[in-house]
């Protein structure tokens, strides 16, 4: 070890003083990377690929991903004669140091194997090798949605995504899971066209437990994307709300093709996401309707009070706006537009109203 980052974590070998060790990058979303399925096109074979050794009865065929604690390659399961994606810790997270880093892989698998639906990343097997735990789960031959929201995508196909999404998270929900970081990296797609969220990397349950494994004042999710909440690192805040968030941050993403949060630094794109509003979706692509936008505001309300209830009432208004009826959030006129600013900045509104009523008299 070189020393420790800013948070006292151990650094690995090759840290220097003052960077952010893995613990942290993951914390912040900046680590694992989303699943990718390699060569699609390629036949169902061992042998298309270096062999990197097995875990359990899987041949690891090529590193597909890698983040801040772990690794997920391309395997061969010779038993069901398929491709699957089998990810796992770096080996230097073996070490006494990062038990709360081994933990936490162990508690996301069970928490994948608690849910069952058809838009959630299916968890094939999971094990552990002198300690190392690893997990095996499906391999999606069209990558993640970060590889097509580089431009805006139909509104009606961003909204059906969304929509699927929702359902999947409301049965999260339903078994006490909370995911805390949707974005584009984590949904992956298949040749149909259809969407799956998975990486449950930074999950937590929403009941209480006797160990935590968020710690106060730690922002949790990816910047551009987490809720305001989770930017202020208030755990006891951050509940089924901030995922509602994070699927309007997805939703606003498909139809801008940008993030609602962006920023030249983390702090300025934290500080973004605690103050601002995200630009409006119709100024960055005015083909979106408007209650589509409505739709997308709801999720993006700072105040976790303000959003869908749930995220069976956001699938429904999704499902409305498919059908073409009017959605049970309406848009916003200039006035709630303004007013929702004056809301966010009470001391700005509150002179402004004395310099017009001064100027009035």
């Amino acid at each position: 070890m070189s020393g420790r980052c800013p948070r006292g974590h151990p650094l690995p070998g090759d840290g220097a003083p003052g960077d952010l060790c893995p613990a942290c990058l993951l914390a912040l979303g900046l680590g694992m990377k989303a699943f990718d399925a390699g060569d699609a096109d390629a036949p169902a074979s061992p042998d298309i690929a270096e062999d990197l050794g097995t875990i359990g009865r899987y041949r690891l065929m090529d590193v597909v991903g890698r983040g801040a604690t772990g690794v997920v390659y391309r395997a061969w399961d010779p038993e069901l004669r398929r491709h699957v994606a089998l990810k796992t810790l770096h080996p230097q997270f073996q070490s006494a140091d990062f038990a709360r880093e081994r933990e936490r892989f162990r508690r996301e698998a069970s928490m994948i194997a608690r849910i069952e639906h058809p838009r959630i990343v299916p968890l094939y097997d999971h094990g552990e090798i002198n300690g190392t735990p690893w997990m095996v789960q499906r391999l999606f031959s069209e990558g993640d949605l970060s590889r097509v929201l580089h431009e805006p995508v139909a509104p009606d196909d961003a909204a059906r995504w969304v929509m699927g999404l929702a359902d999947a998270v409301a049965e999260a929900h339903a078994q006490g899971v909370l995911h805390r970081d949707i974005k584009p990296s984590n949904v992956f797609m298949d040749e149909k066209g259809d969407v799956f969220l998975g990486d449950f990397g930074l999950a937590c349950t929403t009941t209480p437990s006797t160990e935590s494994f968020t710690l106060t004042g730690q922002a949790m999710g990816s910047p551009g994307y987490m809720a305001p909440e989770q930017a202020r690192g208030d755990a006891e805040a951050t509940g089924p709300a901030a995922d509602i968030h994070g699927l309007g941050a997805l939703l606003y993403h498909a139809l801008t093709g940008l993030a609602p949060y962006t920023g030249s630094s983390l702090g300025a794109v934290l500080r973004r996401v605690a103050e601002d509003d995200a630009v409006p979706v119709r100024r960055m692509n005015p083909v979106v309707p408007a209650d589509l936008e409505a739709v997308c505001v709801k999720c993006l309300e700072k105040d976790p009070a303000r959003r869908y209830p749930n995220a069976l009432a956001l699938r429904d208004d999704l499902g409305r706006f498919l059908r073409r009826e009017p959605t049970w959030v309406r848009p916003l006129s200039t006035a709630g537009q303004a007013w929702r600013w004056c809301r966010r900045r009470p001391a700005i509104s509150a002179l402004a109203a004395s310099l017009v009523a001064a100027l009035i008299m």
